[in-house]
Protein backbone atom coordinates (compact mmCIF):
# COMPACT_ATOMS: atom_id res chain seq x y z
CA UNK A 1 0.00 0.00 0.00
CA UNK A 2 1.51 3.07 -1.11
CA UNK A 3 -0.93 5.52 0.42
CA UNK A 4 0.75 8.04 2.34
CA UNK A 5 1.29 8.45 6.10
CA UNK A 6 -0.93 10.99 8.02
CA UNK A 7 2.09 12.93 9.26
CA UNK A 8 4.25 12.99 6.02
CA UNK A 9 4.97 16.60 5.15
CA UNK A 10 5.26 16.21 1.38
CA UNK A 11 1.96 15.06 0.76
CA UNK A 12 -0.05 18.51 1.73
CA UNK A 13 -3.51 16.33 1.20
CA UNK A 14 -2.47 14.44 -1.96
CA UNK A 15 -3.65 10.82 -1.79
CA UNK A 16 -1.65 8.76 -3.58
CA UNK A 17 -4.11 5.30 -4.24
CA UNK A 18 -2.10 2.02 -3.99
CA UNK A 19 -0.78 0.88 -7.25
CA UNK A 20 -0.12 -2.74 -8.88
CA UNK A 21 2.45 -2.29 -11.57
CA UNK A 22 2.57 -4.95 -14.36
CA UNK A 23 4.03 -5.39 -18.03
CA UNK A 24 6.89 -6.56 -18.74
CA UNK A 25 9.17 -7.93 -15.69
CA UNK A 26 7.44 -5.87 -13.58
CA UNK A 27 9.64 -2.48 -14.40
CA UNK A 28 8.53 -1.23 -17.38
CA UNK A 29 5.04 -0.60 -16.79
CA UNK A 30 1.98 1.01 -17.71
CA UNK A 31 -1.69 2.38 -15.56
CA UNK A 32 -4.56 2.92 -18.45
CA UNK A 33 -6.39 5.63 -16.79
CA UNK A 34 -9.52 4.56 -19.29
CA UNK A 35 -7.89 6.06 -22.59
CA UNK A 36 -5.47 7.47 -20.96
CA UNK A 37 -2.35 5.63 -20.03
CA UNK A 38 1.00 7.04 -18.20
CA UNK A 39 3.85 5.49 -17.96
CA UNK A 40 5.23 3.64 -14.92
CA UNK A 41 8.50 2.01 -13.14
CA UNK A 42 9.44 0.88 -9.78
CA UNK A 43 11.16 4.32 -9.28
CA UNK A 44 8.30 6.83 -10.27
CA UNK A 45 6.65 7.29 -6.83
CA UNK A 46 10.37 7.93 -5.69
CA UNK A 47 10.67 10.54 -9.10
CA UNK A 48 7.20 11.75 -8.36
CA UNK A 49 7.84 12.50 -4.91
CA UNK A 50 11.10 13.84 -5.14
CA UNK A 51 10.16 16.02 -7.71
CA UNK A 52 7.28 17.45 -5.34
CA UNK A 53 9.22 17.86 -2.39
CA UNK A 54 11.88 19.82 -4.36
CA UNK A 55 9.27 22.40 -5.69
CA UNK A 56 7.57 22.67 -2.04
CA UNK A 57 10.97 23.39 -0.68
CA UNK A 58 11.98 25.78 -3.69
CA UNK A 59 8.69 27.40 -3.29
CA UNK A 60 9.73 28.05 0.50
CA UNK A 61 13.05 29.19 -0.02
CA UNK A 62 11.88 31.90 -2.45
CA UNK A 63 9.17 33.20 -0.43
CA UNK A 64 11.10 33.66 2.35
CA UNK A 65 13.62 35.99 0.39
CA UNK A 66 16.67 33.79 0.37
CA UNK A 67 16.76 33.51 -3.37
CA UNK A 68 15.17 35.60 -5.97
CA UNK A 69 13.35 33.04 -7.78
CA UNK A 70 13.24 29.55 -8.93
CA UNK A 71 12.89 26.78 -10.90
CA UNK A 72 12.79 23.15 -10.32
CA UNK A 73 14.10 21.02 -13.11
CA UNK A 74 12.13 17.15 -12.20
CA UNK A 75 10.02 14.59 -13.84
CA UNK A 76 7.76 13.26 -14.05
CA UNK A 77 5.77 16.51 -14.75
CA UNK A 78 2.31 17.37 -12.95
CA UNK A 79 -0.10 19.66 -14.24
CA UNK A 80 -2.36 17.03 -15.79
CA UNK A 81 -2.65 15.56 -11.78
CA UNK A 82 -5.41 16.70 -9.63
CA UNK A 83 -4.64 17.17 -6.02
CA UNK A 84 -7.85 16.19 -4.45
CA UNK A 85 -9.64 13.15 -6.33
CA UNK A 86 -13.22 15.09 -5.37
CA UNK A 87 -12.46 18.25 -7.13
CA UNK A 88 -11.82 16.19 -10.46
CA UNK A 89 -13.80 17.52 -13.32
CA UNK A 90 -14.30 18.05 -16.87
CA UNK A 91 -12.06 14.78 -18.20
CA UNK A 92 -9.86 14.72 -15.27
CA UNK A 93 -9.05 11.31 -13.53
CA UNK A 94 -9.76 10.62 -9.97
CA UNK A 95 -6.79 9.40 -8.00
CA UNK A 96 -4.80 8.10 -11.17
CA UNK A 97 -1.91 9.43 -13.09
CA UNK A 98 -2.91 11.47 -16.09
CA UNK A 99 -0.69 12.31 -19.17
CA UNK A 100 2.42 11.47 -17.71
CA UNK A 101 1.87 13.41 -14.27
CA UNK A 102 1.16 11.28 -11.27
CA UNK A 103 1.18 14.04 -8.52
CA UNK A 104 0.26 17.68 -7.92
CA UNK A 105 3.62 19.88 -7.20
CA UNK A 106 2.22 23.46 -7.53
CA UNK A 107 -0.78 21.70 -5.65
CA UNK A 108 1.54 20.48 -2.86
CA UNK A 109 4.26 23.53 -2.98
CA UNK A 110 1.06 25.51 -2.55
CA UNK A 111 -0.89 23.83 0.02
CA UNK A 112 2.80 23.88 2.27
CA UNK A 113 3.04 27.58 1.95
CA UNK A 114 -0.61 28.34 3.15
CA UNK A 115 0.45 26.51 6.15
CA UNK A 116 2.21 29.64 7.74
CA UNK A 117 1.06 32.06 5.46
CA UNK A 118 -2.88 31.23 5.04
CA UNK A 119 -4.02 34.34 3.49
CA UNK A 120 -1.94 33.82 0.45
CA UNK A 121 -2.73 34.72 -2.67
CA UNK A 122 -1.30 32.50 -5.79
CA UNK A 123 -1.22 32.79 -9.32
CA UNK A 124 -0.47 29.81 -11.51
CA UNK A 125 0.10 30.45 -15.18
CA UNK A 126 0.88 27.68 -17.39
CA UNK A 127 2.20 27.90 -20.54
CA UNK A 128 2.80 23.97 -21.77
CA UNK A 129 1.00 23.30 -24.91
CA UNK A 130 -1.68 21.43 -22.74
CA UNK A 131 -4.59 22.34 -20.98
CA UNK A 132 -3.57 22.75 -16.91
CA UNK A 133 -6.25 21.11 -15.97
CA UNK A 134 -5.11 19.43 -12.76
CA UNK A 135 -4.14 22.83 -11.76
CA UNK A 136 -7.67 24.26 -12.60
CA UNK A 137 -9.27 21.56 -10.93
CA UNK A 138 -7.92 21.77 -7.75
CA UNK A 139 -8.21 25.28 -7.43
CA UNK A 140 -11.64 25.68 -9.12
CA UNK A 141 -13.59 27.10 -6.27
CA UNK A 142 -10.73 28.79 -4.37
CA UNK A 143 -10.44 32.75 -5.28
CA UNK A 144 -7.43 33.27 -3.66
CA UNK A 145 -5.53 31.55 -6.43
CA UNK A 146 -5.62 32.55 -10.00
CA UNK A 147 -4.97 29.88 -12.88
CA UNK A 148 -4.06 30.92 -15.75
CA UNK A 149 -3.71 28.28 -19.01
CA UNK A 150 -2.55 28.97 -22.37
CA UNK A 151 -2.51 25.77 -24.83
CA UNK A 152 -3.59 24.62 -28.28
CA UNK A 153 -7.03 24.59 -29.13
CA UNK A 154 -8.46 20.94 -29.15
CA UNK A 155 -5.60 19.52 -28.32
CA UNK A 156 -5.20 16.59 -25.51
CA UNK A 157 -6.90 15.55 -22.85
CA UNK A 158 -9.71 17.14 -25.79
CA UNK A 159 -12.44 19.50 -25.82
CA UNK A 160 -13.79 19.23 -22.30
CA UNK A 161 -11.01 20.62 -21.14
CA UNK A 162 -9.08 23.93 -21.34
CA UNK A 163 -12.12 26.28 -22.59
CA UNK A 164 -12.19 29.98 -22.11
CA UNK A 165 -16.03 28.93 -21.04
CA UNK A 166 -14.52 27.78 -17.71
CA UNK A 167 -14.01 30.47 -15.10
CA UNK A 168 -14.26 29.02 -11.82
CA UNK A 169 -16.42 27.55 -9.14
CA UNK A 170 -19.10 29.80 -7.68
CA UNK A 171 -17.01 31.35 -4.60
CA UNK A 172 -14.48 32.36 -7.16
CA UNK A 173 -16.28 33.14 -11.01
CA UNK A 174 -13.48 34.60 -13.02
CA UNK A 175 -10.43 32.79 -11.26
CA UNK A 176 -9.70 30.30 -13.73
CA UNK A 177 -8.72 31.49 -16.73
CA UNK A 178 -8.00 29.48 -20.17
CA UNK A 179 -6.82 31.02 -23.83
CA UNK A 180 -6.77 28.15 -26.05
CA UNK A 181 -4.57 29.28 -29.42
CA UNK A 182 -5.34 27.88 -32.81
CA UNK A 183 -2.55 25.50 -34.14
CA UNK A 184 0.38 26.79 -35.46
CA UNK A 185 0.85 29.74 -33.03
CA UNK A 186 4.08 30.80 -32.62
CA UNK A 187 5.91 33.54 -31.14
CA UNK A 188 3.74 36.79 -32.65
CA UNK A 189 0.47 35.02 -31.65
CA UNK A 190 2.11 33.85 -28.14
CA UNK A 191 2.97 37.42 -27.44
CA UNK A 192 0.03 39.16 -27.94
CA UNK A 193 -1.49 36.83 -25.86
CA UNK A 194 0.46 36.97 -23.29
CA UNK A 195 0.64 40.91 -23.35
CA UNK A 196 -2.88 41.73 -23.57
CA UNK A 197 -4.60 39.16 -21.47
CA UNK A 198 -2.31 37.26 -19.58
CA UNK A 199 -0.50 39.90 -17.95
CA UNK A 200 -3.04 41.93 -17.68
CA UNK A 201 -4.46 39.30 -15.29
CA UNK A 202 -1.83 38.83 -12.97
CA UNK A 203 -1.44 42.68 -12.55
CA UNK A 204 -4.92 43.10 -11.66
CA UNK A 205 -4.90 40.07 -9.13
CA UNK A 206 -1.50 40.79 -7.63
CA UNK A 207 -0.21 37.97 -6.58
CA UNK A 208 2.32 37.59 -3.69
CA UNK A 209 4.10 34.42 -5.41
CA UNK A 210 3.70 33.08 -9.32
CA UNK A 211 4.18 29.38 -10.33
CA UNK A 212 4.97 28.87 -13.49
CA UNK A 213 3.64 25.52 -15.21
CA UNK A 214 6.51 25.36 -17.39
CA UNK A 215 5.76 22.93 -20.02
CA UNK A 216 8.32 23.33 -23.68
CA UNK A 217 5.88 21.29 -25.97
CA UNK A 218 4.53 24.22 -27.83
CA UNK A 219 7.94 24.81 -29.77
CA UNK A 220 8.57 23.97 -32.95
CA UNK A 221 8.77 20.45 -33.91
CA UNK A 222 7.42 18.54 -30.81
CA UNK A 223 6.39 15.15 -31.04
CA UNK A 224 3.33 15.87 -29.04
CA UNK A 225 1.64 19.15 -31.10
CA UNK A 226 2.00 21.38 -33.59
CA UNK A 227 2.75 24.91 -32.29
CA UNK A 228 5.41 26.93 -33.74
CA UNK A 229 7.18 28.64 -30.56
CA UNK A 230 10.82 29.29 -30.87
CA UNK A 231 13.25 29.25 -27.53
CA UNK A 232 13.25 33.16 -27.26
CA UNK A 233 9.60 33.08 -26.72
CA UNK A 234 10.24 31.46 -23.73
CA UNK A 235 13.04 33.75 -22.25
CA UNK A 236 10.89 37.03 -23.36
CA UNK A 237 7.74 35.42 -21.34
CA UNK A 238 9.47 35.08 -18.05
CA UNK A 239 11.90 38.34 -18.66
CA UNK A 240 8.38 40.19 -18.94
CA UNK A 241 7.12 38.92 -16.62
CA UNK A 242 9.60 39.30 -13.29
CA UNK A 243 9.63 42.82 -15.10
CA UNK A 244 6.36 43.29 -13.66
CA UNK A 245 7.91 43.41 -10.10
CA UNK A 246 4.68 41.94 -8.70
CA UNK A 247 6.13 38.57 -7.38
CA UNK A 248 8.53 35.84 -7.48
CA UNK A 249 8.57 33.34 -10.05
CA UNK A 250 8.57 29.34 -9.59
CA UNK A 251 9.15 27.59 -12.32
CA UNK A 252 8.66 23.81 -12.50
CA UNK A 253 9.03 21.78 -15.70
CA UNK A 254 6.28 20.07 -17.30
CA UNK A 255 6.20 19.03 -20.84
CA UNK A 256 8.38 19.03 -23.60
CA UNK A 257 9.42 15.95 -25.51
CA UNK A 258 11.85 17.29 -28.01
CA UNK A 259 15.12 17.38 -25.82
CA UNK A 260 17.16 19.50 -28.75
CA UNK A 261 14.86 22.30 -28.49
CA UNK A 262 13.73 21.89 -24.92
CA UNK A 263 17.41 22.62 -23.66
CA UNK A 264 17.80 25.55 -25.86
CA UNK A 265 14.28 26.96 -24.14
CA UNK A 266 14.98 25.97 -20.84
CA UNK A 267 18.41 28.02 -21.09
CA UNK A 268 16.72 30.76 -22.47
CA UNK A 269 14.35 30.37 -19.83
CA UNK A 270 17.05 30.70 -16.80
CA UNK A 271 18.88 33.33 -19.22
CA UNK A 272 15.96 35.49 -18.08
CA UNK A 273 16.26 34.56 -14.69
CA UNK A 274 19.45 35.85 -14.62
CA UNK A 275 18.44 38.85 -15.08
CA UNK A 276 18.45 39.17 -19.34
CA UNK A 277 15.95 41.65 -20.01
CA UNK A 278 12.80 41.07 -22.38
CA UNK A 279 14.33 43.04 -24.87
CA UNK A 280 17.44 41.26 -25.56
CA UNK A 281 15.26 38.32 -26.73
CA UNK A 282 12.65 40.71 -28.88
CA UNK A 283 15.99 41.68 -30.60
CA UNK A 284 15.83 37.80 -31.94
CA UNK A 285 11.98 37.28 -32.50
CA UNK A 286 10.14 38.18 -35.80
CA UNK A 287 7.10 39.40 -34.01
CA UNK A 288 4.63 40.03 -36.95
CA UNK A 289 1.54 42.25 -36.45
CA UNK A 290 -1.39 40.34 -35.49
CA UNK A 291 -3.70 38.54 -37.85
CA UNK A 292 -7.03 39.54 -38.51
CA UNK A 293 -8.16 35.92 -37.91
CA UNK A 294 -5.83 35.64 -35.32
CA UNK A 295 -7.14 39.29 -33.84
CA UNK A 296 -10.71 37.60 -34.59
CA UNK A 297 -10.51 34.46 -32.37
CA UNK A 298 -8.77 36.05 -29.49
CA UNK A 299 -12.18 38.48 -29.25
CA UNK A 300 -13.92 35.25 -29.26
CA UNK A 301 -12.59 34.12 -26.56
CA UNK A 302 -12.37 37.28 -24.30
CA UNK A 303 -16.37 37.03 -25.10
CA UNK A 304 -16.84 33.09 -24.25
CA UNK A 305 -15.12 34.08 -21.21
CA UNK A 306 -16.87 37.37 -20.72
CA UNK A 307 -20.21 35.89 -21.05
CA UNK A 308 -19.44 32.75 -18.79
CA UNK A 309 -18.57 34.77 -16.08
CA UNK A 310 -21.67 37.02 -16.41
CA UNK A 311 -23.90 33.73 -16.70
CA UNK A 312 -22.13 32.20 -13.61
CA UNK A 313 -23.28 35.66 -11.37
CA UNK A 314 -19.77 37.21 -11.39
CA UNK A 315 -19.46 40.69 -12.18
CA UNK A 316 -17.56 41.78 -15.45
CA UNK A 317 -15.16 43.37 -14.00
CA UNK A 318 -13.72 40.18 -12.64
CA UNK A 319 -12.42 40.40 -16.43
CA UNK A 320 -9.71 43.03 -17.32
CA UNK A 321 -10.42 45.39 -19.85
CA UNK A 322 -10.11 43.77 -23.11
CA UNK A 323 -12.97 41.34 -22.12
CA UNK A 324 -15.67 43.92 -21.07
CA UNK A 325 -17.39 47.24 -22.31
CA UNK A 326 -16.75 49.54 -19.21
CA UNK A 327 -14.80 48.73 -15.60
CA UNK A 328 -16.84 48.30 -13.03
CA UNK A 329 -15.61 49.92 -10.22
CA UNK A 330 -17.29 52.92 -7.84
CA UNK A 331 -15.55 56.36 -9.13
CA UNK A 332 -14.08 58.44 -6.74
CA UNK A 333 -11.05 61.15 -7.24
CA UNK A 334 -8.12 58.07 -7.33
CA UNK A 335 -9.86 56.15 -9.40
CA UNK A 336 -10.97 58.69 -11.85
CA UNK A 337 -7.02 60.36 -11.51
CA UNK A 338 -5.95 56.29 -12.78
CA UNK A 339 -9.20 56.35 -15.78
CA UNK A 340 -7.45 59.40 -17.23
CA UNK A 341 -3.98 58.35 -16.67
CA UNK A 342 -4.14 54.79 -17.98
CA UNK A 343 -6.43 56.57 -20.83
CA UNK A 344 -3.59 58.22 -21.83
CA UNK A 345 -1.07 55.63 -21.51
CA UNK A 346 -3.08 53.59 -23.50
CA UNK A 347 -3.37 56.02 -26.30
CA UNK A 348 0.63 56.05 -26.35
CA UNK A 349 0.45 52.69 -26.59
CA UNK A 350 -1.76 52.39 -30.10
CA UNK A 351 0.05 54.89 -31.61
CA UNK A 352 3.15 53.03 -31.08
CA UNK A 353 2.01 50.15 -32.07
CA UNK A 354 0.43 51.74 -35.18
CA UNK A 355 3.98 53.24 -35.80
CA UNK A 356 5.17 49.58 -35.63
CA UNK A 357 2.58 48.33 -37.93
CA UNK A 358 4.06 50.68 -40.22
CA UNK A 359 7.37 49.08 -40.10
CA UNK A 360 7.33 45.75 -42.18
CA UNK A 361 10.11 43.95 -43.18
CA UNK A 362 12.77 42.31 -42.00
CA UNK A 363 14.72 45.65 -42.53
CA UNK A 364 12.77 47.24 -39.56
CA UNK A 365 13.25 44.52 -37.14
CA UNK A 366 15.28 46.21 -34.93
CA UNK A 367 13.13 49.64 -34.79
CA UNK A 368 9.91 47.59 -34.32
CA UNK A 369 12.11 45.80 -31.44
CA UNK A 370 12.33 49.37 -30.11
CA UNK A 371 8.59 50.70 -30.40
CA UNK A 372 7.84 46.94 -28.74
CA UNK A 373 10.30 48.12 -25.95
CA UNK A 374 8.19 51.28 -25.76
CA UNK A 375 5.58 49.90 -24.96
CA UNK A 376 6.91 47.22 -22.34
CA UNK A 377 8.36 50.50 -20.70
CA UNK A 378 4.69 51.59 -20.27
CA UNK A 379 2.68 48.70 -19.42
CA UNK A 380 5.33 48.02 -16.32
CA UNK A 381 5.92 51.14 -14.98
CA UNK A 382 4.80 51.22 -11.72
CA UNK A 383 2.38 54.32 -12.62
CA UNK A 384 0.55 51.87 -14.92
CA UNK A 385 0.29 49.07 -12.27
CA UNK A 386 -1.02 50.97 -10.01
CA UNK A 387 -3.29 53.11 -12.31
CA UNK A 388 -4.82 49.67 -12.78
CA UNK A 389 -5.02 48.35 -9.55
CA UNK A 390 -6.64 51.55 -8.25
CA UNK A 391 -9.58 50.85 -11.23
CA UNK A 392 -10.27 47.57 -9.86
CA UNK A 393 -10.87 48.65 -6.60
CA UNK A 394 -7.64 47.65 -5.26
CA UNK A 395 -5.17 49.36 -3.25
CA UNK A 396 -1.69 50.80 -5.34
CA UNK A 397 0.81 48.32 -4.91
CA UNK A 398 3.91 49.82 -5.55
CA UNK A 399 2.43 53.18 -3.39
CA UNK A 400 3.50 55.50 -5.82
CA UNK A 401 0.25 55.87 -8.53
CA UNK A 402 -0.21 59.21 -6.59
CA UNK A 403 2.77 60.82 -6.62
CA UNK A 404 3.53 59.47 -10.43
CA UNK A 405 0.74 61.73 -11.53
CA UNK A 406 2.07 64.66 -9.95
CA UNK A 407 5.49 64.19 -11.38
CA UNK A 408 3.75 63.91 -14.71
CA UNK A 409 1.40 66.87 -14.05
CA UNK A 410 4.35 68.49 -13.43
Amino acid sequence: DSTPAEDDPYDSGITVVPRVPSGIDGVKAVFICGDISAGWSEDTELAARTGAASLIDCAQDVFAGRYANGFVLARPPSHHAVGNADLARNGSQKNMPLGFCHLNSIASAVANLRANSPNLRVCIFDFDVHPGNGNEDTFWNDPSVLTISIHEEGIWPGEGTGRPEYVGGPNAVGSVVNFPIPEGGGDSEYYYVVRDHVIPHITRFAPDIIFIAAGYDALAGDAYADQELTPDWYGWCIAELLGLAIAPLVLNLEGGYTPENVVLAIGTSIDALGGTPAAAFLDRMAIRPLSKSSEAHNKRVCYARRVSIEDSGGSPAAAPSDEQDEPQVDAGPDVNAAVQFKAEADAKKAALEVEMDALPGKINKKARAAKLKQVLEIEKSPEYVDACLVISGRPAKFGNFLRGLRRIAS
